[in-house]
């Protein structure tokens, strides 16, 4: 009789542990699942694993050629690597970084001049010393173009009735013109009202007044930060009827 009672007693102690093991194991499962963090620890109290998570994400960076650019992640976890890889525009593939920073938390981007930098996208791929990987948020990379006229216009003739066309190149984000002129002896530049004047290619209806002589045209060129630059100086010749008719020669 004492045998059994003892036995039942031991097979409720079984049952009640194995429960108790299934829901920690349930329990882990979740935790790990969705990344919080679990700590394993030994016999002495020393932390022997710690889940693997992103605890800090990087943020879009911006900049223009030449500048540097630091993204950074913080994440938690045992024995971590860090790679971080980019993405050009309209490409698929996640390609990794070759930079010197590329295997730390911290990544340093020096930006080129070429086309390719572009709206890059980057992340960084985190392990653990387990093997499972993680990876970030995709971070843009937003290139500002400086301001500035890379083609000047230049200077046009024509006779009273022509139309003459000025155009200038510039390099800059959210760029906006304004076509100006000045008057001959005058000092103040005035904002062309012409249909053209708030763009690149600028036309000018040679008038049949005077005013219209020798004037000077320049294009003001603002980004969006506000920054302005001004074209060089071009004039506007206007050919009298006798400078441009050629004399009728008599035959003999």
């Amino acid at each position: 009789m004492w045998v059994k009672m003892e036995y039942t007693k031991y097979k409720k102690i079984i049952k009640i542990y194995s429960r108790i093991i299934v829901i920690i194991s349930i329990v882990g499962f979740i935790l790990t699942d969705f990344n919080i963090n679990v700590y394993a620890y030994n016999q002495e109290n020393a932390l022997v694993y710690q889940v693997l998570a992103v605890t800090s994400q990087p943020t879009d960076k911006s900049g223009k050629a030449g500048d540097k650019v630091t993204y950074e992640v913080k994440a938690d976890g045992t024995g971590l690597s860090y790679q971080w890889q980019y993405k050009l525009p309209g490409e698929s593939t996640w390609k990794n970084s070759g930079a010197s920073s590329a295997k730390a938390s911290k990544f340093t981007v020096d930006i080129g001049s070429d086309s390719s930098f572009k709206e890059r996208k980057y992340r960084c791929e985190i392990k653990d010393s387990t093997g499972k990987t993680v990876y970030t948020n995709e971070v843009y990379l937003h290139v500002v173009q400086v301001l500035a006229v890379t083609s000047q216009p230049t200077d046009k003739s024509g006779k009273a009735g022509d139309k003459v066309t000025y155009e200038v190149k510039a390099d800059g984000t959210g760029l906006s013109y304004q076509w100006q002129y000045k008057l001959p002896g005058e000092s103040t530049w005035k904002n062309s009202g012409a249909s053209s004047a708030k763009a690149s290619k600028f036309t000018v209806d040679i008038g049949s007044d005077s005013s219209f002589k020798e004037r000077k045209y320049r294009c003001e060129i603002k980004d969006n930060a506000g920054k302005i630059v001004y074209t060089n100086e071009v004039y506007l010749h206007v050919i009298n009827q006798e400078e441009w008719e050629l004399p009728i020669q008599k035959i003999s």
